[in-house]
């Protein structure tokens, strides 16, 4: 700017309502082009400028849109509740081209932390380019500038609560010359006043290349908020790109996403109950307890721990009525002198309530070996219009002592029937045996029988079931 006159700058800080409204400046400095005037300039007294008063009280958010006051907790809830959604603008969804966090900040007291970047970090060993592969710019953690056995945090607002398919999903990039560089996640509740630190995942796959990373949050009842920790090893770099809060409200959430899993890499869309006794660990090695669990995998499975009462995991929501019946296939592992029972249900899933159907089950040890299970899927709406999705949901029950874990692989749906089988336990159905007459045949618990066997041969106790023949039903 050519100024010919002499001048001066003022600078005015207007303080706002409440005590939350500190105004700092820091280092302000003039070119060599600006020098320092002979004369003395007249005191001006600038009038203050008029603002409009925020009308909401503290614990009340203002809707920019239309200056509307909302309850604070309405803010990062994953619906928008002003009128153009300016209580959901930061809640941690965003690239970070903006030069902005929207909502992520530093935690702890560390001297180095997560910086924004953009292109090839000083150390050479980040991207290029932010994950879509322009000028944009991403969180880094740059660890030519680090200590190795530090870790840097970020975390988000806090945010909730959350539908049971809540997941976040990044992008991530880790390149260096160590085994000891990794991001972990975890998650913060306030319960009784008390902050519940979970851990969620961890991702160290080093890698030249973005790579994406999915956390599933499930259902969460109260608000929290997520950590993310970067440890940049011995000299590495760790950067974030994309962050994301994908299907997380609270209303009807979205069908149909893919359901099929390996677990190599992450939990795919099956979400941990929260309302079961213990939940399920996600694993690559042999289990801690001996003489129990698979020995070895050539692929990642995940783990149900040997605890008292029962886990849950739920696939997310899918259509119920394709028009067509669908193959569920899995591969189950149960080894162990305390193996409980393996149940898969179908939820027939309404806008307020849920029905579970047992379609699959198995108890007791089946040897150290990794078996396969399949079930045929029908349209499970049965004509019900309040039934807008269907779930699958394996349930392990712990059996009497700590010998007793199961295991789960290489789960599938397909558009199709299921191979006829040529065995069935008779716990669940019929399998694909037919009665010939009809109702020839029927399933008969060994409880309801009287002057007969006390006990079938699965579960060897007067609770398994069987096929009885009709003479035998006369007889009762």
């Amino acid at each position: 700017m050519f100024v010919c006159e002499p001048f001066q700058v003022v600078l005015e800080a207007i303080v706002g309502k409440g005590h939350a409204g500190d105004i700092a400046v820091d280092d302000t400095s003039f070119t060599p082009e600006c020098s320092l005037g002979n004369v003395g300039l007249v005191t001006v007294t600038t009038q203050p400028t008029t603002i409009t008063p925020n009308p909401c009280q503290p614990n009340e958010f203002l809707c920019i849109e239309n200056r509307q006051c909302i309850n604070g907790t309405l803010v990062c809830d994953f619906k928008k509740d002003c009128l153009n959604g300016s209580d959901e603008a930061a809640c941690g969804t965003c690239n970070f081209d903006q030069q902005q966090r929207y909502g992520w900040r530093s935690v702890g007291f560390l001297e180095y932390d997560w910086t924004l970047g953009t292109g090839k970090a000083p150390s050479g060993q980040c991207p290029d380019a932010d994950h879509m592969e322009n000028n944009g710019y991403y969180l880094l953690v740059d660890g030519t500038m680090s200590d190795s056995e530090d870790y840097k945090s970020i975390q988000s607002p806090v945010l909730g609560p959350s539908g049971i398919e809540c997941q976040l999903k990044f992008w991530y990039y880790i390149n260096g010359n160590t085994d000891y560089s990794a991001i972990d996640v975890f998650l913060h509740r306030l319960v009784n006043g008390t902050d519940i630190h979970d851990f969620l995942q961890w991702f160290d796959e080093e890698a030249p290349e973005w790579q994406q990373a999915v956390v599933n949050i499930g259902h969460q009842a109260d608000r929290f908020s997520v950590e993310i920790d970067g440890f940049p090893g011995d000299a590495s770099d760790i950067a974030i790109d994309d962050v994301g809060f994908f299907n997380c409200q609270t209303t009807t959430p979205i069908l149909d996403l893919p359901i099929d899993c390996t677990f190599e890499h992450d939990w795919c869309n099956y979400f941990r109950d929260d309302t079961a006794d213990f939940q399920s660990d996600r694993v690559n090695h042999t289990t801690y307890s001996a003489e129990t669990g698979p020995g070895f995998d050539s692929e990642f499975y995940y783990l149900i721990r040997q605890e008292n009462d029962k886990a849950r995991s739920l696939s997310a929501i899918q259509n119920p009525s394709t028009g067509q019946p669908r193959c569920l296939s899995f591969w189950y592992h149960m080894y162990g002198l305390d193996i409980g029972t393996l149940n898969v249900y179908v939820d027939s899933v309404s806008p307020t309530d849920f029905s579970r159907k047992l379609i699959w089950q198995k108890s007791s040890s089946q040897g150290n070996q990794w078996l396969h299970g399949t079930k045929t899927l029908q349209d499970i709406s049965d004509g019900d219009a309040s039934v807008f999705g269907c779930r699958i949901v394996f349930e392990d029950v712990v059996g009497k002592d700590y010998l007793g874990d199961i295991s789960l692989d290489g789960i599938f749906v397909s558009n199709n029937q299921c191979p006829s089988t040529k065995t069935c336990d008779f716990e669940v159905d019929m399998c694909d045996f037919k009665a010939s007459p009809e109702k020839s045949w029927i399933r008969q618990q060994a409880s309801n029988m009287s002057n007969f066997v006390n006990m079938d041969h699965t579960t060897s106790t007067s609770l398994g079931s069987f096929a009885l023949t009709k003479e035998l039903q006369s007889s009762k």
